[in-house]
């Protein structure tokens, strides 16, 4: 037994030496967020809609399909939280930015153990997001709605930097889809896509989406029924791919 011990320690010591001498490089990770220093290598953006409240079963349901959300994130992707607000005096903030630093099925035995990886994948990138989901699904009501607004922001921030131009971009809004502000409102009817499409106010607020894979997690609220359905879906599915966006997925919040 002592030879056989011997025997696999020099094998490991060995591998370890070649895998080195192999010149793997290896990425520099900031420690707060998990993510390469250079870049993630893709990127989700989550833009959630808080102006109005959530039932209980909602709230269920939303946690659960943000939990997918995260599950599918790879190894050195980074999610970032942003709650649709006022974008008048300043490009919204996200509430959290991080990247999966990799599980430990993910991560290469000889550069760190599994019991490691499996702490720092709880502690940068699941309990962080955990608490996130947990706030962002509380109730704080507002008079105004800027889903347009924030996604060209956020489409303008996260997707147009040049160096995250080959990387998968995804983005995930979780709204009733209500857009209510100066520039457009959805509170009385929908409108037809195209005539606002050749507006000036599509002009000041579009974005670029291209290369972007979208999904909409759209929730129904009851005092809205004339307006929410097929038609109001089929309006934002126009206005994306006039955008150059692609809509992956449209998902109905139960309750």
């Amino acid at each position: 037994m002592p030879f056989v011990g011997i025997l696999f320690s020099l094998g490991l010591i060995g591998g370890i030496v070649l895998y080195n001498q192999l010149g793997v490089e290896r990425l520099k990770i900031d420690k707060l967020t998990g993510c390469p220093v250079k870049g993630p290598q893709s990127v989700t953006i989550i833009l959630i809609d808080q102006t109005d409240h959530f039932s209980p079963v909602q709230i269920v349901d939303i946690r659960n399909q943000l939990n997918k959300i995260r599950e599918d994130i790879p190894r050195y992707g980074m999610i970032s939280i942003y709650p649709i607000t006022s974008v008048r005096e300043k490009i919204p903030a996200p509430i959290l930015s991080v990247c999966n630093p990799g599980s430990e099925e993910e991560v290469n035995r000889l550069e760190e153990s599994g019991i490691r990886a499996r702490r720092k994948w709880t502690n940068v990138f699941s309990d962080p997001l955990d608490n996130v989901f947990d706030k962002v699904l509380m109730p704080n009501e507002a008079k105004t709605s800027p889903i347009f607004e924030n996604i060209q922001a956020v489409s303008i921030k996260e997707f147009g930097d040049h160096n995250r131009k080959e990387i998968p971009k995804s983005l995930v809004v979780v709204s009733d889809l209500l857009q209510h502000s100066n520039m457009l409102s959805h509170y009385k009817s929908v409108g037809d896509p195209d005539a606002f499409i050749r507006s000036k106010n599509f002009q000041r607020m579009r974005g670029e989406l291209r290369d972007v894979e979208i999904e909409l997690i759209y929730l129904f609220r009851n005092t809205r029924n004339s307006v929410q359905g097929h038609k109001h879906i089929k309006f934002w599915k126009r206005i994306i791919e006039s955008q150059n966006g692609r809509i992956r997925r449209v998902y109905n919040v139960s309750g």
